[in-house]
């Protein structure tokens, strides 16, 4: 919390300078909360007015306007923490100042709430200005006590005072009462849970391991012997930097290495290594197989405790020992049936009032479906170039093609987001890897197994440790070798004039995001070293540093700059001027001059939250897709749509997020069955051929293999809105919160408007 951060003053003044005022924030809040104590005999029996005690209102006034600094120094992006959540409470607090203490001085719920207040802040400000394990478990073990405390005692003060208050003030009393109330219940089990951790020494630092107590993909060892995932971060982005060749690409990688605030700051890297890139095609290429070759020699897989770590290429090349072999479940759909169209589950986008999942009869298929792939081109929810891809896709199976003499290895076969439900109903052939053992696995591998023996042409095949169906699934995190010789020993068997495509539909969080990617790569690059024609596939993000189309950057230039003139770009302009810029952002960059080339144009959209393991991972899908394009295979990867899945909405910020995003034309948030049929249709457009930019005989040729993602994209709206996705979301819960996107904007034009006039009556009214 004495983080400072983009400051022009030096990080030590500034550092200085906010821990003065953090300690006398600790000192005032401790003497306010003495003063209360020593006269509570006092307050109890003679029904003195606490807030009219000599320097009671004056202090916690002044105590407060401190917290608030604290809250406009989180909005303009200078301090970390919980806006939300910091905005709520202490406005509560504001309101309960100004509004309700002066009408119940006398009652026991005065000081009940000032002292309320008074633990919580003791508490917090040892860890903003000492730090220390000890402080942290004092910050967040205090809340458990002192967030329900004061939270219902506040709601009971408003209550007492309700009749001494009329007009808009009694409606925001009562509106205050529910949202104590509510609140309370709603975020009470969370600091619970946090306030137990800290009680068992757990305060949310992530401890560094031993290599003697990991197993399975490990990190590299920094000097000091720690497997860190900031060292390897860093080191292994700088060592694509240098695959550039350039003495500009030897200082940005000398400036990696040297980043001390990898977690906050790993963005600026990430843009200049595509940056970088964009300098020649050569550049980039260098980059991708100078960044895979080098995590390929230093990440390592340990099978066991007893086992020596090897590196991942060793795995590649086969020559690291593998374990119990696994033995092959297939199961097959009818010879002979009627070919089923493409089809896409849609009921309407991610939306307040729409959350539920399409119902059996939510499908369009044929004219239907490709209506809708227009109208979300029109909305400019898709790039017009996706929406064509797709509509071909659906022309090929409305006039009966097939995909016969077509493989998709899908890794992460059960993933919500892969294409692996819809591959099987067009009737394809799918070799799914994914783990079993978990109720929840063994059921969505009986809802695959039952569709491709359901399906004309079908054939789903997965690793088993025996012949029956309850053992199928394998741990690729901890079977690399198994599932490697397994799946080579199936592809030798498929034609040798079969295409075969591989595809990575994995996830999981922080650094095993890496780790599963890295675990996927040594499948695909074990494939793609058995069959020379074996394509690849990703699902890209808008989350990322990608080259967009100039129609694109033009589309959010003109956005941004016609932002005045739409009914909410006054409400706009005034968060940007209270968050002094920090906030609503313009998504458009500055496009890229490269000498001698056409101009490039990057869109930057990283989210800080996401982290550097979810920006590194995604990087090595990039740098693996470049790499097999160059050898003249397909590469279906590009961008997919903002999407609600399970794994998001489980963090509640992201789903208030989600919820309020349609505030900002066009971004749309899609559902994880449109997504998966959406994503699938171009997956397979791409294999069809006719003209794909994924495939290297049909797209007509790259000036630079960055441009491989800048095609046919679902980026669900965020190439074309004019604000960058990561300074939206504070916005986006605000509109979730009042009521949703439809009726926010509503608020917000007359709250653009409003603002202003009454701002320019109080300058006035103080001049006169």
């Amino acid at each position: 919390p004495t983080v400072f951060r983009n400051s022009r003053i030096a990080p030590s003044l500034a550092a200085m300078l906010w821990t003065v005022l953090n300690s006398i924030a600790l000192t005032g809040w401790s003497l306010l909360g003495l003063r209360i104590l020593f006269a509570y005999n006092v307050i109890l029996f003679t029904g003195t007015d606490v807030w009219a005690m000599p320097g009671v209102r004056p202090a916690t006034i002044v105590l407060e306007g401190i917290c608030w600094v604290e809250m406009v120094r989180m909005l303009a992006g200078f301090l970390r923490g919980n806006l939300v959540l910091g905005v709520s409470i202490h406005y509560i607090r504001t309101f309960v100042i100004f509004v309700i203490m002066p009408h119940v001085g006398t009652h026991v719920a005065c000081p009940s709430i000032l002292l309320a207040w008074v633990v919580t802040e003791v508490c917090r400000y040892p860890f903003y200005i000492w730090g220390g394990s000890r402080a942290a478990s004092l910050r967040y073990c205090a809340p458990m006590i002192t967030f329900a405390w004061g939270s219902f005692t506040e709601a009971y003060a408003i209550y007492l005072a309700l009749p001494q208050l009329s007009g808009v003030l009694r409606y925001l009393g009562i509106l205050q009462i529910w949202v104590n109330v509510l609140g309370c219940l709603g975020f009470y089990p969370e600091i619970i849970k946090k306030g137990l951790k800290a009680l068992k020494g757990d305060t949310g630092d992530k401890k560094k391991n031993t290599p003697s107590k990991q197993l399975g993909f490990l990190f590299p060892e920094d000097a000091k012997g720690v497997r860190s995932t900031t060292s390897a971060g860093r080191s292994l982005l700088a060592a694509a930097m240098r695959g550039s060749g350039s003495d500009a690409a030897e200082k940005a990688a000398a400036k990696c290495e040297k980043e001390q605030d990898w977690r906050f700051s790993y963005t600026r890297h990430f843009l200049k290594l595509v940056e970088l890139g964009c300098e020649s095609s050569e550049s980039a290429l260098g980059q991708a197989k100078a960044g895979l070759a080098w995590a390929h020699q230093h990440f390592q897989f340990q099978a066991s405790p007893s086992a020596t770590p090897v590196r991942l290429e060793t795995l590649v090349g086969g020559q690291s020992k593998a374990g119990t072999p696994l033995k092959s479940f297939r199961i097959s759909g009818p010879a002979a049936g009627a070919q089923a169209p493409a089809r896409m589950p849609y009921n309407g986008a991610f939306t307040r009032g729409n959350t539920s999942a399409p119902g059996p009869g939510d499908v369009l298929e044929g004219s239907a479906l490709k209506e809708q792939l227009q109208r979300w081109a029109s909305a400019h929810v898709i790039e017009p170039d996706a929406a064509v891809r797709a509509c071909a896709a659906v022309d090929h199976f409305g006039g009966g093609g097939t995909l016969k003499g077509h493989h998709f290895i899908v890794i992460g076969v059960t993933s919500a987001m892969g294409p692996a439900e819809h591959l099987l109903a067009l009737g394809a052939h799918v070799i799914g890897i994914s783990r079993g053992g978990s109720r929840a696995s063994k059921q969505a591998w009986d809802r695959l197994f039952a569709l491709a023996a359901a399906t004309p042409g079908a054939v789903l095949e997965a690793p088993c440790t025996s012949d029956a169906k309850e053992d199928v699934g394998a741990d690729l995190l901890a079977q690399p070798a198994e599932i490697r010789d397994w799946l080579l020993d199936v592809v030798s068997k498929l034609p040798a004039q079969d295409k075969i495509i591989i595809g990575n539909y994995t996830y999981l969080d922080s650094d095993l995001h890496v780790k599963i990617t890295l675990a996927a790569d040594v499948l695909i690059a074990s494939v793609m070293a058995a069959r020379s024609t074996a394509g690849v596939a990703f699902l890209g993000t808008p989350t990322d540093a990608t080259l967009i189309p100039a129609e694109a950057h033009r589309a959010s230039r003109d956005a941004w700059e016609q932002g005045l003139l739409t009914a909410t770009g006054p409400f706009e302009a005034l968060v940007r001027l209270l968050t002094c810029g920090k906030r609503l952002r313009p998504n458009a960059r500055k496009p890229l001059n490269i000498p001698n080339k056409k101009q490039f144009y990057l869109m930057d959209g990283y989210s800080v939250a996401q982290g550097p393991n979810y920006a590194l991972a995604k990087r090595l899908q990039h740098w693996r897709a470049m790499v097999a394009f160059s050898e003249g295979r397909v590469a279906s990867t590009r961008v997919a749509p903002s999407t609600a899945t399970v794994s998001v909405m489980h963090n509640r910020t992201f789903g208030w997020a989600y919820l309020g995003m349609p505030f900002f034309t066009p971004l749309e948030v899609f559902k994880q069955e449109t997504t998966a049929a959406l994503m699938t249709l171009l997956l397979v457009a791409d294999i069809l051929g006719s003209g794909s930019a994924k495939d290297p005989r049909t797209s007509g040729g790259l000036e630079n293999p960055l441009q491989l993602f800048s095609s046919e994209s679902a980026h669900g709206g965020v190439w074309r809105c004019p604000y960058k996705l990561d300074t939206i979301g504070e916005v986006c819960v605000l509109a979730h919160f009042a009521g949703g996107p439809t009726i926010f904007k509503s608020l917000a034009a007359v709250l653009g408007w409003l603002a202003p006039a009454v701002l320019v009556g109080l300058v006035v009214r103080l001049v006169s």
